[in-house]
């Protein structure tokens, strides 16, 4: 089984474990936790998945390093993840996660990609104007690429603005080759 198809089922199974106990905001959260301490922090990742270590040992590393962190349902599906030997799929499953949790309250994922650092006052404006233009609530993700020299680029649903000088400079650079050609 491919690894999108691995992180898919679990993170469904939690899903709808979460959708009938009604805790999905809980497992959000602890997932967001639990992923970014595995991001963050590659050598403990790197003890989760190390296939050396025996389950048994993992779940009493993770349930002593978690405790009192993350809520019971999530504790217990990371159980399962161990003992079915599926940790090194585990950020792709919160990701999968995530992703069922925006569709189902109808949150849009949006990314926005600047030369330069994005102050909190200019993302939150940002958000505002795409909620009015999506009708639904935004998630703005920002990130810094000095290559786009100056502009942005937007992406959000299905659609990409890419308003960034680089892009303007080679579309300029293409319609000169081309009257060049001529």
């Amino acid at each position: 089984m491919s690894a999108g198809a691995v992180a898919r089922r679990y993170a469904n199974a939690l899903f709808q474990m979460g959708l009938t106990k009604g805790n999905l905001e809980e497992i959000m959260k602890d997932l967001d936790v639990v992923v970014h301490v595995f991001k963050d922090f590659p050598r403990i990742r790197k003890v989760y998945e190390d296939k050396k270590i025996y389950s048994v040992n993992k779940k009493k590393l993770f349930k002593n390093f978690f405790d009192g962190i993350i809520h019971y349902t999530t504790m217990t599906f990371l159980t399962v993840v161990i003992e079915n030997y599926r940790e090194e799929y585990l950020i792709s499953m919160g990701a999968e996660f995530q992703r069922l949790y925006r569709k189902h309250h109808n949150i849009v994922e949006a990314k926005i990609i600047t030369a330069v650092p994005l102050t909190e006052e200019n993302i939150a404006s940002l958000e505002k104007k795409l909620e009015e233009v999506t009708g639904r609530e935004v998630a703005l993700r920002s990130k810094q690429d000095p290559s786009l020299i100056g502009g942005s680029i937007l992406s959000f649903g299905d659609r990409v603005i890419n308003d960034s000088i680089s892009y303007k400079l080679q579309k300029l650079e293409k319609k000169m080759r081309a009257e060049n050609d001529r």
